[in-house]
């Protein structure tokens, strides 16, 4: 019966932020998910749950961009990985630009840690050192622009653990508003 009531209770509230404008993301941190979500200032952005694969280049989201078109925003996100006993965590952001001129997509990911390095890294994140309770938690953003009209920002991560889960936890913001997919 607590199930049943939780759910009429978490129902009601999710009915009640959406009648007054307020943004409201419920997830299992533990599956891949994506939530739209449009807060009260009418703002739209992308979250989402994505799980890597260490050290492989993972698809986190793709920004379609039609010819003529640009647009820039920013990721915030927390990496985060685990084994048995340890865990590790580094929240950071990374700024991005698109455009596409004549079909011919050029796409960018920049650091915020003043030098606006490309390709950012846990370094030039904003992320200090992080939350490591051991070993090391590193990554490194790209882009990759080999679809037509898109630009996928891509995640490789790799933890010193052996672990038993590795993810990211993201929000796409996009400047103007523009439409941003999960992967």
């Amino acid at each position: 019966m607590t199930g049943v009531k939780s759910r009429l209770a978490l129902s009601f509230l999710v009915i009640g932020c959406a009648l007054l404008g307020v943004s409201v993301a419920i997830h299992d941190t533990f599956a891949d998910q994506t939530v739209i979500s449009r807060n009260a200032s009418n703002a739209d952005y992308l979250r989402g749950v994505k799980n890597l694969t260490a050290a492989t280049p993972t698809s986190v989201v793709a920004i379609p961009i039609s010819a003529g078109s640009l647009v820039g925003g920013k990721i915030e996100y927390t990496v985060t990985a685990g084994d048995a006993t340890e865990r590790q965590a580094r929240k950071g952001t990374a700024n991005f630009a698109v455009v596409n001129v004549g079909g011919t997509e050029t796409c960018a990911m920049y650091g915020i840690d003043g030098s606006f390095t490309v390709n950012p890294t846990e370094l030039l994140d904003g992320s200090s050192a992080g939350a490591i309770s051991s070993s090391t938690l590193t990554y490194t953003w790209s882009v990759v622009t080999t679809g037509t009209n898109i630009c996928v920002l891509t995640l490789t991560a790799a933890s010193g653990l052996t672990e038993t889960f590795l993810r990211i936890n993201y929000k796409v913001e996009t400047y103007p508003l523009a439409p941003v997919v999960a992967q």
